[in-house]
């Protein structure tokens, strides 16, 4: 009874019924006697809608329960699966040196079971650890490894989420068309087995795409085709990063009272659930826009908050950008009212073009020289 309540509770998950699964799994709890590696299985399936649901501090409560019942009855399975949500959970609270080695062990273990879906999977999200980790070499030999395992083990829906993953290098690096050939392939093969929360990411991410495009509108309408779905599932984290993404569609469309709204949004969701990174990013988005209303003081607050955030955790791509943007506002802002260190700025340039270059990003090529005259930079 105990398994079959768990397997009703997977589904639901599956569907996007979040606290449908979250019922499935207090039921399976609640009758089961005996099979401690089953109950640790159910355990890391509450931690994993609680963690779709945005709630990462109570996810990670149930994971340590889990991992704790795993490692009193020996079970490397569930060890290994218990290593695997770990990693998930710090990437997404921004500690990306605890997710990077959890995950490791989990690969370590999962490669003497044999097990090649748990290798895969820790393959791909390992690639995401060193996205954020601004090693984007490192994350593409990550992607491709899962995508070689998935492929030689038949698994052709397991391929879509990595796809989906090299699409998205693909869009901060400047490549929109081929991200968006990445994400419409994911948003296919998502519709067609009915997995919902996967729809609704490949629309967020291909909004994105085309908010890079400068196709404001056409992002608009898939972003929030995206927000309609995760507000039915009631997915916190993926709601948050819809609000981002709107505010930066509305920026984008010089709709900057919108896109400070919905900055405002993003930034309490995230103060809340203490995730720093996307914290950062938005302070980065409210301050183009304030800049844009004039609002420079403000603006300079607003993105030497997300500076002093980001230097605290290793997120080098994100740091770059909130470096940039902070060169950028000194050189179109710069004169004896305001508080600017040309000097310091020029580093914090050079810093972010440095970054920038090393993982290949195109995105501000077009910026970049008007920068160097202004810092008085010889790149010849």
């Amino acid at each position: 009874m105990a398994i079959l309540n768990c397997k009703a509770g997977l589904i639901q998950e599956r569907k996007g019924q979040y606290q449908s699964a979250i019922n499935w799994l207090e039921e399976a709890l609640a009758v089961m006697d005996t099979d401690m590696e089953e109950t640790a299985g159910i355990n890391y399936a509450m931690a994993g809608v609680l963690y779709r649901m945005g709630q990462h501090s109570q996810a990670m409560e149930w994971c340590n329960r889990g991992l704790d019942i795993a490692r009193e009855v020996s079970s490397d399975t569930e060890i290994a699966h218990g290593y695997y949500l770990l990693g998930t959970l710090y990437t997404e609270l921004g500690n990306t040196d605890k997710a990077i080695s959890f995950r490791e062990r989990a690969l370590d273990t999962y490669e003497k079971l044999g097990d090649m879906i748990g290798q895969a999977r820790v393959h791909n999200n390992l690639g995401v650890d060193y996205y954020y980790y601004g090693d984007w070499e490192r994350a593409k030999t990550h992607y491709n490894k899962s995508l070689e395992i998935r492929e030689k083990i038949g698994d052709i829906n397991g391929v879509a989420p990595v796809s989906n993953n090299l699409g998205e290098i693909l869009s901060d690096q400047g490549y929109c068309d081929e991200a968006i050939t990445s994400f419409q392939t994911c948003l296919k093969t998502w519709q067609r087995i009915g997995y919902h929360l996967g729809v609704g990411l490949a629309n967020s991410n291909l909004g994105r795409a085309y908010t890079r495009k400068h196709q404001g509108e056409t992002a608009l309408e898939l972003i929030g085709k995206a927000m309609k779905i995760f507000e039915e599932v009631g997915s916190g984290g993926f709601i948050l990063e819809c609000n981002y993404r709107l505010a930066e569609a509305y920026f984008e469309l010089s709709q900057y009272q919108k896109a400070l709204d919905y900055c405002e949004t993003a930034l309490n969701m995230a103060r809340e659930g203490k995730i720093p990174l996307i914290e950062a990013a938005v302070l980065r988005v409210k301050s183009q826009t304030l800049q844009r209303l004039g609002r420079i003081n403000e603006a300079v607050e607003n993105i030497r908050e997300s500076r002093n955030i980001l230097e605290k955790i290793n997120a080098p791509y994100e740091l770059a950008c909130t470096l940039w943007e902070l060169a950028l506002i000194c050189a179109e802002e710069s004169d004896e009212s305001t508080d600017f260190d040309r000097e310091t700025n020029r580093d914090l340039f050079i810093q972010s073009v440095e970054t920038f270059t090393r993982l290949g990003i195109l995105r501000h090529r077009d910026q970049i020289d008007r920068l160097n005259s202004f810092y008085k930079i010889d790149t010849g």
